[in-house]
């Protein structure tokens, strides 16, 4: 929750900061509010050349890092008992999530929920196990990015941004996978606790008392 909230902050600030800077010059202005629209009408090819090299190297980085990520799937503290560097495992996690999507960001701009749902879409398809969810997620987006688009220019062309249509394909299915979440990790209630359990919800004694207890089953009372 606190890196959330923090995560809101910091984008409130930054947007602040961007759009005070580019009232001063109407033109760019002008160019902020078509990248903030999120398109992927790349005018040159020297734009993909800029971020192909960063792109590339991290997310090699990313496939190479899934086992140490699955070592923090327990928790920091299992992890670090088990002998993984939990510090520099997520520095280097970090590290390489801010040069991904700074460079997605920079190049078509913030487009809605593809980042948020596919990585939650890779984990209901292969399961948790980071060596499969990361290829398949590096695999899924594209593929779902390239439809949205492909979508929108059917139905308005040249007019719906892409970042609309990833928003009207992407908060019902985030939605769906919220409330489906919980079911999971639900205990299977039709299985009866052991008796020792019932006797004691109830105020009962267990049947194996006075043996837990010390005393000899079948002693007489004094």
């Amino acid at each position: 929750m606190r890196l959330t909230l923090a995560g809101v902050a910091l984008a409130a600030v930054l947007e602040g900061l961007s759009n005070g800077i580019a009232l001063l010059n109407p033109d760019v202005y002008d160019q902020l509010r078509f990248w903030q629209a999120g398109s992927l009408d790349i005018r040159t090819l020297q734009t993909l050349k800029i971020v192909l090299l960063p792109v590339v190297v991290a997310g090699i980085a990313a496939l190479l890092l899934s086992r140490a990520l699955n070592s923090l799937s327990p928790g920091n503290d299992t992890a670090t008992a088990l002998g993984s560097r939990v510090a520099r495992t997520q520095l280097i996690g970090l590290i390489v999530i801010t040069v991904l999507c700074g460079s997605a960001t920079a190049v078509v701009g913030p487009i809605a929920f593809i980042g948020l749902m596919m990585p939650h879409m890779a984990r209901w398809l292969v399961g948790a196990d980071h060596r499969w969810s990361l290829p398949v997620t590096l695999l899924a987006t594209p593929a779902l990015l390239l439809f949205a688009d492909v979508i929108g220019r059917l139905l308005v062309p040249g007019e719906l941004r892409v970042s609309v249509v990833s928003a009207f394909l992407g908060a019902p299915v985030l939605i769906w996978l919220v409330r489906r979440q919980p079911r999971e990790v639900a205990c299977d209630c039709s299985v009866p606790p052991p008796d020792s359990q019932l006797s004691a919800a109830d105020g009962r004694q267990p049947a194996d008392f006075p043996a837990r207890a010390g005393a000899r089953p079948g002693a007489p009372d004094d």
